[in-house]
């Protein structure tokens, strides 16, 4: 099991598990593998990207500003040491150490299901409990969104470069290739405000402008320009992609 509190990286047949930070003070060495790499793959037909909190928290440390709280919160209810094991399972089975918030609610809202089909009066604590750590979680991802907008001139600078150049990196591909495939786990909008900056066009299945509404047969549809004196043939436009946020968005409803 890779151990992912060490820093790592993988590529092609080129991996290591075990980098220290004495290691990363030289990154000409990995450069030299990591490079020729990541060039053939941007040529590839396909290509897909999955993106992280690590992106978020690396943008906003580069900006100088704060981290979304992802650490295990504090339960008022009732079996919360129940909740909190099962928590802790979870995440060592996924692999990845000790447990987040998460973790948390996705055992509290399973144990508060189980409540409400068994009549239990605790459910309706618990669904209290749930929404106001959800509000909390809310609220610490929305003031990691506003301290990158707002941060420093120079230090915002700084991150929006990093997250222009990162976001066209991977974008800028031959219109003729599939489009990026950019999925995130993250329910910031940190990469939506990247395409902003770069002038990216994002295709994420929504239809409409004042209440943008999720259309799942919207899979396949793209974006087509007629070049000026040429009639019939239609050209795809360069500077698109598709970006699926799987846990949802903030600026999401039901």
């Amino acid at each position: 099991m890779i151990n992912l509190n060490k820093h790592i990286y993988r590529c092609g047949h080129k991996e290591s598990y075990e980098l220290s930070d004495e290691d990363l003070k030289d990154t000409h060495k990995f450069r030299q593998h990591i490079e020729p790499w990541l060039t053939a793959v941007f040529q590839s037909e396909h290509l897909s990207l999955l993106v992280g909190s690590g992106f978020t928290c690396g943008v906003a440390l580069a900006s100088g500003g704060k981290t979304a709280e992802m650490t295990m919160c504090e339960w008022a209810c009732d079996l919360k040491e129940k909740v909190d094991f099962c928590a802790e399972e979870s995440a060592k089975t996924c692999g990845r150490g000790s447990a987040n918030i998460e973790d948390q609610i996705r055992a509290a809202m399973e144990l508060q299901a189980g409540l409400a089909i068994m009549g239990d009066t605790r459910a309706g604590a618990w669904k209290t409990e749930i929404d106001g750590q959800l509000r909390n979680f809310l609220n610490s991802i929305l003031e990691s969104e506003r301290s990158i907008r707002y941060a420093n001139v120079k230090k915002k600078e700084e991150g929006e470069g990093l997250l222009v150049s990162f976001l066209l990196s991977f974008a800028s591909r031959a219109a003729t290739r599939e489009r990026l495939n950019l999925i995130t786990t993250n329910y910031d909008r940190l990469i939506e405000y990247g395409c902003d900056l770069t002038g990216l066009h994002v295709l994420d299945r929504f239809v409409g402008a004042l209440s943008p509404v999720f259309r799942a047969s919207r899979l396949n549809i793209d974006i087509h320009y007629n070049p000026p004196g040429i009639r019939g043939e239609p050209r795809y436009l360069e500077g698109v992609v598709r970006l699926c946020k799987i846990h949802g968005s903030l600026d999401w409803r039901w």
